[in-house]
């Protein structure tokens, strides 16, 4: 992600003022979860939830985040997000989720694996807000397909940042 990118993710945190963000796609821990451990900090409040199923990502953002001041914002957690079997009762304080996950080749063509995070949250909490990285390709793109089939009448386009990938902030509104 570039300066801009992590500058708007920031300044969404910090108008949300999120008590919980999951993230799926922690990465090295040096970019988005940056920027979402940042607007945390900024607001003195919340947490963040981060997933990262790769190993090597996972200790390298641990080892990113080890006597950093914002490491007290943020849980990072090993390992699928969508194989866990998260208790109804962590959703309830869920307000923001960022969505940077891979897609995975299973083999005959592309699992979008952000539209289905994307659907197992906006069926376990109502009104949310998210942000979608790679919005114009990839990733993002596929829940911005699924959201035009819908009638948009619980979902509102906040804003965009155009950037390479593109990035959208929409919220969920029951």
């Amino acid at each position: 992600m570039d300066k801009n990118e992590l500058d708007f993710i920031t300044q969404i945190v910090t108008d949300v003022k999120p008590r919980k963000i999951i993230e799926v796609g922690t990465a090295d821990g040096d970019s988005s979860t940056l920027a979402l451990a940042t607007g945390l900090y900024r607001n003195g409040t919340g947490h963040l939830d981060t997933w990262e199923i790769n190993e090597l990502y996972y200790n390298n953002a641990l080892s990113f985040f080890k006597d950093n001041v914002l490491k007290q914002y943020i849980t990072f957690h090993l390992g699928d997000f969508l194989s866990n079997s998260l208790p109804t009762e962590f959703f309830a304080e869920v307000d923001l989720v960022l969505l940077d996950g891979g897609d995975t080749d299973i083999g005959d063509g592309i699992f979008p694996v952000s539209l289905a995070i994307f659907k197992y949250v906006t069926q376990r909490v109502g009104n949310i807000d998210f942000i979608l990285h790679d919005w114009n390709a990839g990733r993002g793109h596929y829940v911005k397909q699924y959201l035009d089939k819908l009638d948009w009448s619980t979902f509102a386009f906040k804003k965009e940042l155009n950037s390479p990938y593109g990035i959208a902030h929409i919220k969920k509104e029951n």
